[in-house]
């Protein structure tokens, strides 16, 4: 079962995905919810990433060759916002060219 977060006529819901399409939930995606009668076309809806945080902290302390490398590009606010890292249904990702000059 693949759940979606996605924005369809101004709302921003939860569905289950069913091969082309969406189908509206309803309930906790956390604890309980039901298939409704409500059904999008995927391609007619935007997903949106799976959950709402306000800001995602990456502080790079997982690889230790990554932290000379994330000092001198990243400064001291490694904060990323989630309009920055969701890119949406079949969008390209930038190249690390365009990204760092």
């Amino acid at each position: 079962m693949k759940i979606a977060r996605f924005r369809s006529n101004g709302r921003t819901v939860y569905g289950v995905v069913q091969g082309d399409k969406v189908v509206e939930i309803r309930g906790s995606i956390y604890t309980r919810f039901r298939l409704t009668d409500t059904k999008h076309e995927l391609q007619d809806v935007k997903l949106l990433s799976p959950t709402d945080p306000t800001e995602i902290w990456c502080p790079g302390l997982n690889f230790a060759n990554h932290l000379e490398y994330a000092a001198g590009v990243l400064g001291d606010d490694h904060r990323k916002y989630p309009h920055t890292l969701t890119l949406g249904l079949r969008r390209g990702v930038p190249s690390r060219e365009l990204m760092n000059p």
